[in-house]
């Protein structure tokens, strides 16, 4: 059901055009919320059109085009109530030997200025205001980490923690921060990934964990950011991976970062094991 703290507020929703955008989009909007729908893909923003949903052509990477829409929306409505940082990319799955620096490059400006632009140009007026709420989309990998992918993990690591340290200083000032960081869920991230030196169908069905719904992973997201978590996890075995991550770290890379290797090694397209 959706939380009645979102009715009648104001929500820009990045990367709205599919998966966890589309879906957090058409959510806020059944619970009453004024929602500016974003997103690159024009064609894909047709889904998330409603009656409360006006969508907007946005490449997050392009700065200025980022602060035009926040200045825009704070100028249209009066305020800002919630930024919903979600745009974000997988990028290349492969090994660090398989990786270029445009790759590490297009990760960063993607998974982190991006967020970190957003953030500080809806920060300016919910400063002002006294109010707000800012939500970025981080990732389960960001707490744990993912080889054969660690520019995504990287990134999404750097997320958390500019979420953690920036919660600290937005409180004096009223205005709230969440740092979201799921599992797996059946979005289209790996669908969009860049196979590398592995076919991404491949490398997705030797993952050892049940895909979570779309629609339930952001009911449950929305849930904490009701709540104003700074941390929101799911689904339940993350916390437990998480504290083996930071408890027993040499046990978590023998069971789960060594296998994640040998697993990607196991089907790759060339000879380079």
């Amino acid at each position: 059901m959706p939380h009645p703290i979102f009715a009648n507020k104001v929500a820009i929703v990045t990367g709205a055009a599919s998966g966890i955008g589309l879906e957090t989009t058409r959510q806020l909007a059944a619970a009453g919320a004024i929602v500016i729908a974003a997103d690159r893909d024009a064609e894909g923003l047709k889904a998330a059109e409603a009656n409360n949903v006006h969508t907007a052509v946005l490449d997050v990477t392009d700065t200025e085009a980022f602060r035009k829409l926040i200045d825009d929306t704070a100028a249209e409505h009066g305020h800002i109530d919630y930024l919903f940082n979600n745009a974000g990319i997988a990028g290349k799955a492969g090994e660090v030997r398989d990786l270029v620096p445009a790759d590490w490059q297009r990760m960063v400006d993607i998974n982190l200025l991006s967020v970190v632009h957003g953030a500080s140009f809806a920060y300016a007026h919910m400063r002002k205001r006294g109010s707000g709420h800012i939500v970025n989309m981080a990732s389960a990998a960001g707490l744990l980490g993912t080889p054969t992918m660690i520019p995504y993990s990287v990134t999404k690591a750097a997320v958390v923690a500019f979420s953690r340290d920036f919660r600290s200083e937005a409180a004096g000032f009223g205005v709230n921060v969440t740092v979201l960081c799921p599992g797996f869920i059946e979005s289209k991230i790996f669908e969009n990934a860049e196979g590398g030196p592995v076919d991404i169908q491949a490398l997705k069905k030797r993952i050892p964990f049940k895909f979570v719904a779309t629609d339930r992973a952001v009911s449950r997201m929305l849930i904490g950011v009701a709540k104003n978590r700074p941390i929101v996890t799911l689904p339940g075995y993350i916390d437990l991976l998480w504290w083996l991550r930071r408890s027993l770290p040499r046990t978590f890379d023998r069971i789960l970062g060594r296998r994640s290797v040998a697993d990607f090694r196991a089907i790759r397209k060339d000879d380079n094991a």
